[in-house]
């Protein structure tokens, strides 16, 4: 707070006193210019703050993405649910949210008949040359991990804080390796570990509607710690065997929205140097983490690669998933989650991008940009009626694909434009 602020704040304070004493034209004039004055100077002095913030940063994205979150994330309304559908209570409230959330992926790829059949999944099954199994955790390896557990880390519903993981770290580490190895030799994730505790974050609307809110969801540290090291070894087998497609640019090393974009522009930019026009189909998918089908996931996972062994693990980590929502202090009953991948978890992402890898593949006239379910296609032509009938022909393609893998377009949010 600076001098001259002080100074301007105390002047229209000044004149707030003069003007409930005598009111007159000219105090009001000069109360108001006294207000405007103050409120000029605090708003350049926060600019002024917010960028120096940002410059601090110095390219480190985490602290700005903290500074982000502190002067316009945080801003979001702040709902207390008071009402849900016509429950008022609030037990019955958590109960009603959370079995919305658990329900919502299996509704959805309920509605689906045309779907990828068990004939075909077993096509699907590994035929691959290379094969991947879990190695073995070492000390050097759980160690790491622990140091790198941010002591705020949230815990999950065991209440396994991470400071408490960090405050015994030497002790614990033999015990840690021996459950990880052992969930590998038994192809057993820990049921513990499958229990989820969530937090519904209101986004817009009615809030006595579910489908109005957000699940947040946490799970147990050492969980997504075992998590990790499954993912290293996965993605570390997935890229030395370049398996992932070109054109996903979402949850991958040396890949970014950045440079998904600049594929994205550059493919324009060719166009109109040749004096094409390109069509861009812009697609939304409906809540697609959580209509992820299991056994498709498997199949897939299957067919690149991984051994009976690694399948089962994979069997074990998706199913059997638990989770509870708190509303008001109030915690609801576990709630059986039947399909998609764990929101919150370290594998989901990456077993997501896996699972539309060959997304592409159908799309035979298409550029195709993907930055995990974000999908931008691109088609050039010498007209746009040209254009629209291939973009009709290839969205069909998309949408049979979509269908049979219980994948739903949001048509409200899916758009097309042109570029002449």
């Amino acid at each position: 707070m600076t001098s001259e602020f002080i100074s301007l704040v105390d002047n229209k304070e000044l004149w707030a006193r003069i003007c409930r004493q005598r009111p007159t034209t000219y105090n009001l004039a000069r109360m108001r210019q006294a207000v405007r004055d103050a409120s000029n100077l605090m708003k350049s002095l926060k600019k002024a703050y917010i960028q120096d913030a940002i410059l601090e940063c110095n390219r480190d994205y985490t602290k700005l993405w903290k500074v982000i979150k502190r002067f316009w994330l945080n801003k979001a309304k702040n709902v207390e649910i008071s009402k849900m559908l016509d429950v008022t209570n609030n037990q019955e409230i958590a109960e009603v949210i959370n079995q919305h959330f658990c329900n919502i992926g299996h509704k959805l790829a309920s509605c689906f008949t045309d779907v990828i059949s068990d004939e075909l999944l077993d096509r699907m099954r590994n035929d691959s040359d290379t094969s991947f199994s879990f190695e073995p955790v070492t000390l050097k390896e759980v160690a790491e991990l622990m140091r790198g557990l941010s002591p705020s880390k949230a815990c999950g519903a065991n209440g396994l804080t991470a400071r408490l993981l960090k405050a015994y770290g030497d002790t614990i580490h033999p015990v840690l390796i021996h459950i990880f190895n052992q969930s590998f030799t038994r192809n057993e994730f820990p049921a513990v570990w499958k229990v989820a505790k969530v937090t519904p974050l209101y986004k817009e609307g009615s809030c006595s509607d579910p489908g109005n809110y957000h699940p947040i969801s946490v799970l147990p540290i050492l969980s997504k710690e075992l998590e990790r090291v499954a993912h290293n070894r996965l993605y570390d087998f997935i890229s030395r065997n370049n398996l992932l497609t070109a054109s996903q640019s979402g949850f991958r090393k040396g890949h970014s929205t950045g440079t998904c974009l600049m594929d994205f522009l550059q493919n324009i930019y060719d166009g109109v140097e040749s004096g094409c026009a390109t069509g861009e189909l812009f697609l939304d998918l409906k809540k697609v983490f959580d209509t992820v089908n299991h056994r498709i996931l498997v199949s897939t996972l299957s067919k690149m690669g991984l051994s009976s062994d690694s399948l089962d693990w994979v069997d074990s980590y998706l199913y059997g998933r638990v989770q509870h929502t708190f509303v008001n202090g109030y915690k609801s009953l576990d709630g059986q989650v039947e399909c998609g991948v764990p929101q919150g978890s370290i594998l989901g992402p990456l077993f997501f991008i896996l699972y539309i890898n060959n997304l592409p593949t159908v799309l035979t006239k298409f550029s195709v940009y993907l930055y995990a379910d974000d999908t931008a296609i691109a088609v050039r032509g010498n007209n746009t009626a040209c254009i629209i009938e291939t973009l009709n022909e290839e969205l069909a393609h998309a949408s049979s694909w979509f269908t049979k893998h219980q994948l739903s377009l949001n048509m409200k949010k899916t758009c097309v434009m042109f570029f002449v």
